[in-house]
């Protein structure tokens, strides 16, 4: 569905509260993010809308308001230079969205009238469009969500994390 994306409102994300199983090589972050996220990109649609046929490329933008959700990683520990760094082997994203806004350009070969209803659509029946798009949008943040965990993982050993644990 989106290409090229740009994603703006990830600085707001607040964890609020962890779960870390060391022995299992398991950790849970919960987070809420009020303010949402912004995606800007690409987009190709050529199916349907809950009932409705919609097709078109062109720019897209969702804004999703009001979001929380958990996200659940399982790790390996791999040595290192001495010293013991987390490799992600599975994880899995969950997401709440209290409000989402559509606008597609391009709906329907440029079709003014058409794609300003399907986009008036959409947006009167966000709930049930999130609904319908969950599962790529919880696989798109759990992809940034796992590279952004990696990247620290990759940077700080366990040691340097954990120092009373891993000695």
């Amino acid at each position: 569905m989106f290409s090229d994306v740009l994603v703006h409102g990830l600085r707001t994300v607040d964890v609020y509260k962890t779960k870390v199983d060391l022995e299992k090589g398991h950790c849970i972050l919960y987070w809420r993010n009020p303010t949402g996220v912004n995606l800007i990109g690409q987009y190709v649609m050529d199916g349907k809308i809950l009932v409705l046929p919609i097709k078109g490329s062109g720019d897209g933008n969702i804004t999703m308001k009001d979001l929380s959700g958990d996200y659940s990683f399982n790790y390996e520990l791999v040595k290192k230079n001495n010293k013991r760094y987390g490799k992600i082997t599975t994880s899995k994203m969950n997401m709440n969205v209290g409000k989402a806004y559509f606008k597609f350009q391009n709906l329907f070969n440029g079709d003014r009238v058409l794609g300003e209803q399907m986009n008036n659509f959409m947006n009167e029946n966000y709930a049930e469009v999130v609904r319908e798009f969950r599962p790529a949008i919880e696989n798109m943040f759990n992809v940034i969500q796992t590279q952004l965990i990696q990247n620290i993982f990759d940077m700080a050993s366990f040691e340097d994390i954990f120092p009373d644990i891993f000695k």
